[in-house]
């Protein structure tokens, strides 16, 4: 927002919003929030992807300790299918992340209330 501008401390910032029309805001201030970093920094900016080399997959239990079981791929194709929001249904869906986590190591860890889960996970990939 406008009153903020004179505290952000990167001129390249500063000097895209004075070339830049910004967006009014409620309350009358100007406001620049939708621009591209890589604009302004560049492309390097983004971070290259790094390879997935594990998916874990998420249960709560009601009682016992955390756990953590590798499970087969195809396993947890479908249990991220399941939570998805998209277009792609079915068994069609499952096939597809199946090919992506193909060679990808895949686990359910279970969370008990015990609160030991991160070593339950740190032990498995470590």
């Amino acid at each position: 927002r406008g009153p903020a501008l004179p505290f952000v401390e990167q001129p390249a910032v500063r000097a895209y919003c004075a070339v830049t029309a910004p967006r009014i805001a409620a309350g009358g201030w100007r406001a620049w929030d939708f621009f591209d970093p890589a604009t302004i920094y560049g492309p390097e900016i983004w971070a290259k992807p790094a390879p997935l080399e594990a998916v874990v997959i998420l249960a709560r239990a009601a009682e016992g300790r955390s756990r953590i079981e590798r499970v087969p791929v195809t396993a947890a194709a479908f249990e991220v299918a399941r939570g998805l929001d998209s277009d792609a249904q079915g068994l069609a869906r499952v096939a597809d992340l199946a090919t992506t986590l193909a060679g990808v190591a895949a686990y359910r860890l279970t969370v008990g209330p015990d609160g030991d889960a991160a070593d339950a996970l740190i032990e498995a990939v470590a």
